[in-house]
């Protein structure tokens, strides 16, 4: 298939929309976090930038969506945006990467292996929602070695 024809526009839509899922962040059964955790994650200096873009992509991508007069192309895009806009609604960077991985596999495996797949996000991901959880662990075991 080549890439960028009409037949790989139509699979990819096909893929997006199929592999879609409607759900809402706070519906999702987060894992408990403490208060220590939670301020620790609220303090990160970039997330509310993150949070601002995700915000800002929602309005753009939705926007943009209603200018494509291709239909299949205007129905993805628009899920897109739609999709933007649902991740500022998670509350931390954790269950922000923890939810876009899931997803991401989730997806990724429902689509035609000829079509290219994300990795190095993906990669990014995962490398920095290991040092997210390893953080609360850190500070609890300097707070209990300090104390013994």
């Amino acid at each position: 298939m080549k890439l960028g024809s009409v037949e790989h526009k139509e699979l990819f839509c096909r893929s997006f929309t199929e592999s879609y899922r409607e759900y809402e962040p706070e519906y999702v059964p987060w894992p408990d976090l403490d208060d220590a955790a939670l301020s620790f994650l609220r303090s990160i200096p970039f997330w509310e930038k993150a949070l601002d873009t995700e915000r800002q992509a929602g309005a753009i991508v939705s926007g943009y969506a209603q200018t494509v007069s291709d239909r299949i192309l205007q129905a993805t895009i628009a899920l897109q945006g739609q999709e933007e806009l649902r991740h500022a609604h998670i509350m931390t960077l954790e269950k922000f990467l923890d939810i876009c991985l899931i997803e991401n596999q989730r997806r990724m495996s429902k689509y035609d292996p000829r079509l290219l797949q994300p990795q190095l996000l993906p990669r990014l991901a995962n490398f920095a929602l290991g040092i997210l959880q390893l953080i609360p662990k850190r500070k609890l075991q300097n707070i209990e070695s300090a104390s013994a």
